[in-house]
């Protein structure tokens, strides 16, 4: 990959993926348990920053920081896209540290999460 190369990944969440989210992370908020007034269940913010995640072990990175704004709920049975976009690569003590910039959207190109 090189500095300004773009990769995405889509995913659908669904109430399966939820719940054992909620099992695993532990956070069993009533938004994550109960179905709102359109039966849909709110997906973790964190479960929607798995997206930049999964693409980076693809690329076998190591994380050693991650920020996160969340602008909109997520909720079971939407798609959603993650771009991560390589901003910068530095060789750094036998690795390279990488820079990138990342936004996750729905379908209609709202900005979920950057």
């Amino acid at each position: 990959m090189n500095v300004g190369d773009t990769l995405s990944w889509r995913r659908t969440f669904t109430e399966e993926d939820i719940r054992v989210f909620t099992t695993v992370s532990g956070d069993g908020g009533e938004h994550h348990l109960v179905p709102d007034a359109h039966g849909r269940l709110m997906a973790h913010g964190l479960l929607t920053a798995t997206l930049p995640t999964k693409i980076g072990g693809d690329m076998n990175l190591l994380a050693r920081e991650m920020f996160f704004r969340f602008h909109r709920p997520v909720f079971a049975g939407d798609t959603i896209e993650c771009v991560v976009t390589l901003i910068e690569a530095t060789p750094a003590d036998g690795q390279v540290v990488v820079t990138g910039s990342l936004y996750v959207v729905s379908p209609a190109r709202a900005v979920l999460v950057d």
